[in-house]
């Protein structure tokens, strides 16, 4: 993972952001298209080029999710944008621990706990932060509908996001890392 900076990692990650804000348009129509997209991209990113292009997608894809207005509850709490970041690095984090494990059978369980402590960070900051401190006014029916949202759906979509990561991986990792 040591990979220089240069035009080709450069490349590949702006096309990796570009698949991650396109995917971003679906937010409305289902999260579980965009969702496991995110993750995905989120994983090849640090896999394909390192932490920091991992970094930079989960970064920028909340903020493009503001600006595009995907995410209802960003229109509502704009400052969830770094609490998803943090709850997006954590995948970055556990890619690089998959990558350290060999890409095995442990470096996959470390991405499956990835997708676990993403989803408890996100669901204990709405739960416990977000929703107490600036969500006072939201009606309870949208307050369980963010919890859900910010805890069993993230699960859900980042190990689906996990398993798209792992069947592209296996055909394009060699490739992309030439």
């Amino acid at each position: 993972m040591n990979k220089s900076v240069n035009t080709k990692t450069i490349t590949l990650t702006g096309v990796l952001l570009a698949i991650c804000i396109v995917f971003q348009l679906f937010k409305g129509i289902s999260p579980f298209i965009s969702g496991p997209v995110v993750n995905a991209v989120i994983i090849i990113a640090t896999a394909a080029v390192g932490l920091w292009s991992g970094t930079a997608i989960a970064l920028i894809s909340p903020i493009v999710a503001y600006f595009l207005g995907a995410t209802p509850i960003l229109q509502v709490i704009p400052l969830m944008i770094p609490v998803i970041m943090a709850g997006n690095w954590i995948m970055a984090g556990a890619t690089v621990l998959y990558k350290k494990n060999n890409e095995d059978l442990r470096g996959v369980a470390t991405l499956v706990v990835g997708a676990v402590l993403k989803a408890a960070f996100l669901w204990f900051m709405v739960s416990f932060i977000m929703l107490p401190t600036f969500g006072k006014n939201i009606p309870t029916p949208q307050q369980i509908a963010m919890k859900t949202m910010f805890s069993t759906v993230q699960l859900i979509t980042a190990l689906i996001g996990i398993v798209i990561a792992l069947l592209l991986w296996k055909r394009i990792g060699q490739f992309i890392e030439q």
